[in-house]
């Protein structure tokens, strides 16, 4: 609009520095592969995604991992995360607002019918295991059905070729993720809890944020999250 030349610049600008995030997310995934050799896909969501990244935002990052390797996985990418933000201290936020094993993720993109989960899910940059994310995809045609073009979009510029199964520590995995599990979950929920006392302080109600921890996956879902949700299913019913 003329008099608004702002609103351009500002755009260009959020471009520019989703550009640069996702340089800098591609290389914390490089440092949290040699830990973490079991993470079957890795991909950024949020702003970043929708290259609406702002200077104030996280570094959301979607984590699939094989199985029995969600929690160590966690504890790791946290602490190559915290690792990098003492060495620099202009190193962004990152934040693993969603980490789930692979089979219980088919699970969920098979079954599910929620319309944000299929925006979300069209919607992320891959930066990790695009087989695996074409193998998701496909496992969804339901998705197809509420954004067919994206949906093919997205289907035909991921890979197809077979994976290689990564070496996964057998049993001293096993023990491992139970250990960071036992450790983290009561953390994490109490982090949570604390953190939403003092939006609610602040007036800032609708960042508040459920913990939703479970044996397999790790996730927090803000409250203005579920109104897009339930806008979602509206508009899809």
């Amino acid at each position: 609009m003329r008099g608004r030349e702002d609103l351009a610049a500002a755009r260009a600008s959020q471009r520019d520095l989703t550009h640069a995030r996702l340089g800098q997310a591609d290389s914390f995934l490089d440092l949290l592969s040699k830990v973490c050799p079991w993470v079957d896909l890795a991909g950024v969501s949020g702003s970043t995604a929708y290259a609406g990244a702002k200077p104030d935002d996280d570094i959301d990052f979607f984590l699939v991992t094989a199985e029995r390797r969600s929690w160590i996985s966690l504890l790791l990418a946290m602490a190559t995360a915290r690792l990098g933000r003492l060495r620099s201290r202009a190193a962004p936020q990152y934040c693993f607002n969603r980490i789930i094993e692979l089979e219980e993720c088919v699970q969920t993109f098979r079954d599910s019918r929620d319309a944000l989960l299929a925006r979300e899910a069209l919607n992320l940059v891959v930066l990790r295991g695009n087989d695996v994310y074409w193998e998701l995809l496909t496992s969804a045609p339901w998705i197809g059905d509420q954004f067919p073009e994206l949906y093919e979009t997205r289907r035909s510029a991921s890979r197809t070729t077979c994976r290689d199964t990564p070496q996964s520590l057998g049993l001293l995995g096993d023990a491992l993720n139970a250990a960071a599990f036992m450790c983290l979950a009561p953390y994490l929920w109490l982090a949570g809890l604390l953190r939403n006392v003092g939006l609610k302080r602040a007036g800032r109600d609708k960042e508040c944020f459920r913990t939703i921890i479970r044996p397999d996956s790790y996730a927090t879902e803000s409250t203005l999250y579920d109104e897009l949700r339930e806008a979602y299913r509206q508009a899809f019913a």
